[in-house]
């Protein structure tokens, strides 16, 4: 009991190192007590940039040939943050004795000083912009109690229908999450970063071979090193709850990276705070298990649950660097996108197809102001903090770090149209079901209600930032879902499709507001509607009562699934007796398709990314794209053939471990023995 009150708190103690304090620390260096945040954006914000700053600071450790372990990686982490905040002190210190002089009166002490009065003057006007933005964000984020009652009310729903869904399914399963802890476990096993590489079954001269290492173009060390920095500072054991809980708790900050986002984009909307609280709603406990969400969660799917959270922390960054002309928010936006690059390259392109289609959009809408546009943007991206941190950012890419995608084909097989089945786009059908029937049907009606607004005021409203992002997101997301071809790009439609439900459920949340506005009153510039208020009001509450009631249907359908802790324990020691019993001569084949988690197999013998062999899904010996052998396909399915006794031989396979599915097959070879059941695994020895 001891001993497990003792992990936990080891747990959320490495949690809030790795996911917290770095970001917080940062951000309090940079920005000091300037009040450009509330409490809630510093709490969000942080946690992106404190996913990133660890993952730089361990490829720095690597870089240095410093051994990654958990007193390197905790002093490490200690240097960093006493660095923040000694330089916050300092300039807190120097900031506060220019005032003192201001206020004392300057040309007293210094008649003579022009260059320090200026100094103290600007730092003055600083000082004094920084309390309006303060002032500003204290008022956006000033809620009332029945606000802030809502808002508690609705995270915690969103929490206890997650933690539902995932309680029986804590123990890890899944088969992309088994294949990232391999790496995380290597990371932190070997302290270092390895090379992303495996081993292929190969056929020359009709036999088979084991092949030479070669490169892996799936992954991105981004995805792996925050696992490992919080395996080596919990004493953690990455086959355990905490990888799921670590992805749960990225999943919750991406919730409220999306409730800040919808605050900020509609800070000039009297209905501001309502639109991000039914943005919330909409985005947590409806839909709240369905991808992006908890699927993805229990799924282990890494790098879109961390884009989920970096995609709007950049929007947010951005926003706030045109919209203020803030050089350090540039920088910022910048610093984010890179870490993003270094987390999932597709959610990074995707970022950058949003931005461009964004400038345009811009350009085009604001046709009359697009060169007095273009200045200030060189103005804010071409100056001194961000040009010397894109200096940063090329010798950390040239020195530092190279992103595997750059090293080996990554890049070319995302560019260049389809070249999976999966990559071939959707219907219109299937990206319905992929967003939410509501939140797409909603979204669009709220996109055409804006274009209708600026239509009705164009005299008086321009096209800003916000409208700009919001259609530029949603654009690119239904073009690369539903029309790869035409962006000449191939990625997971439906991953990607996933990432239309938070714009939309934005400008779902504004419609159905600014309906709801309409009820009390006409518009300030007197416009008619065509609907009384009463059959406004009851279209609103039927409009309501069909998005509530398909969040919660999809999140019951969602919710039965098969109960897989037994079969996984049953997997787990199946696999660990395996690991006890054999040594490094020997070679293993397992089967994937009627074993649960068996990507989890690995974990066990830390050999090489690819031991055990495993038989894969049946399809993808047949698509012409995959699996390029068959014998780990007939070895499981016809282990008596000819074909299947040669690939034994040549491969020197000794042990099989099949579910019971296969049993048949084996029990009437004589060439196999039994040599561990437990009524789920059935493990075989080749003599």
């Amino acid at each position: 009991m001891l001993s497990f009150l003792g992990n936990q708190i080891l747990f959320y103690i490495s949690l809030v190192l790795v996911l917290f304090l770095p970001g917080y620390f940062l951000l309090l260096t940079i920005f000091a007590k300037s009040g450009k945040f509330s409490s809630l954006e510093k709490f969000v914000l942080s946690c992106g940039l404190s996913i990133i700053s660890v993952d730089f600071l361990m490829m720095i450790l690597n870089r240095l040939h410093i051994p990654i372990t958990r007193a390197s990686l905790l002093i490490t982490l200690l240097i960093f943050m006493s660095a923040c905040f000694a330089i916050y002190a300092s300039r807190t210190f120097k900031m506060s004795s220019r005032l003192f002089v201001w206020v004392n009166g300057l040309n007293k002490f210094f008649p003579q000083n022009l260059m320090l009065r200026m100094k103290v003057r600007d730092e003055y006007r600083k000082q004094k912009n920084d309390l309006e933005v303060g002032e500003k964000t204290g008022h956006l984020f000033n809620f009332s109690k029945r606000q802030i009652i809502l808002i508690i009310g609705i995270i915690f729903l969103t929490i206890f229908i997650k933690a539902d869904y995932l309680a029986d399914n804590v123990l890890p399963s899944a088969t992309d999450l088994g294949h990232h802890m391999y790496w995380a476990k290597e990371i932190a096993a070997s302290g270092t970063i390895p090379p992303y590489a495996q081993k292929d079954i190969e056929q020359i001269d009709g036999g088979y071979q084991i092949g030479a290492a070669h490169s892996i173009s799936d992954f991105i060390i981004g995805e792996h090193l925050i696992f490992a920095a919080i395996a080596l500072l919990g004493g953690l054991d990455l086959i355990s709850y905490f990888p799921i809980l670590t992805l749960f708790a990225i999943n919750l900050a991406s919730i409220l990276a999306i409730f800040i986002l919808a605050i900020r984009f509609f800070e000039k909307h009297a209905q501001a705070k309502n639109i991000a609280i039914l943005t919330l709603f909409l985005v947590g406990p409806l839909f709240a298990i369905s991808p992006p969400q908890a699927k993805y969660v229990f799924g282990g799917v890494i790098g879109n649950i961390i884009g989920n959270l970096l995609v709007p922390i950049a929007f947010y960054f951005f926003y706030r660097a045109l919209e203020e002309k803030n050089k350090i928010f540039a920088t910022l936006a910048i610093f984010t996108t890179m870490g993003l690059f270094y987390t999932h390259h597709l959610t990074g392109f995707v970022l950058l197809f949003i931005l461009a289609l964004s400038v345009v959009l811009l350009l085009v809408f604001n046709f009359r102001r697009a060169r007095e546009m273009t200045r200030q943007w060189l103005k804010i991206f071409f100056s001194r903090p961000v040009i010397l941190f894109l200096v940063f950012a090329l010798v950390f890419v040239a020195v530092i770090y190279t992103p595997s995608y750059l090293k080996n084909t990554a890049v070319n097989t995302v560019i260049g149209g389809p070249k999976k089945i999966e990559h071939q786009g959707l219907s219109f059908s299937q990206f319905k079901f992929t967003v939410g029937e509501p939140r797409e049907a909603l979204g669009l009606i709220g996109a055409a209600l804006i274009l209708f607004l600026l239509y009705k005021r164009r005299n008086r409203e321009e096209f800003g930032y916000p409208n700009a992002f919001l259609f530029a997101w949603v654009s690119v997301i239904i073009l690369i879902s539903i029309f790869p071809d035409w962006m000449h790009i191939s990625v997971p439609s439906a991953r990607i499709g996933n990432y239309g439900s938070f714009p939309l459920s934005i400008l779902a949340s504004f419609v159905i507001i600014e309906m709801a506005g309409r009820i009390k009153i006409n518009s300030p510039e007197g416009e008619k509607i065509f609907l009384n208020s009463k059959m406004l009001a009851a279209a609103l509450i039927l409009l309501f009562s069909f998005v509530v009631a398909a969040g919660f249907y999809d999140n019951a359908q969602n919710q039965s699934q098969d109960q897989l802790a037994q079969k996984t324990v049953q997997t787990f020691a199946a696999a660990q007796y395996l690991a006890k019993n054999t040594d490094a001569k020997d070679q293993i084949l397992h089967d994937h398709v009627f074993i649960t988690a068996d990507s989890w197999i690995k974990l066990f013998f830390m050999r090489d990314y690819d031991f055990p062999f495993y038989r894969a899904n049946f399809d993808r010996y047949t698509n012409g794209i995959d699996k390029k052998e068959t014998c780990t396909l007939s070895m499981i399915s016809t282990p008596g053939s000819a074909d299947s006794q040669k690939c034994y031989q040549n491969l020197g396979i000794d042990f099989v471990m099949i579910g019971k599915t296969d049993a048949p097959q084996f029990v009437k070879e004589n060439s196999f023995w039994q040599v561990y059941n437990n009524g789920e695994i059935n493990t075989y020895y080749r003599p």
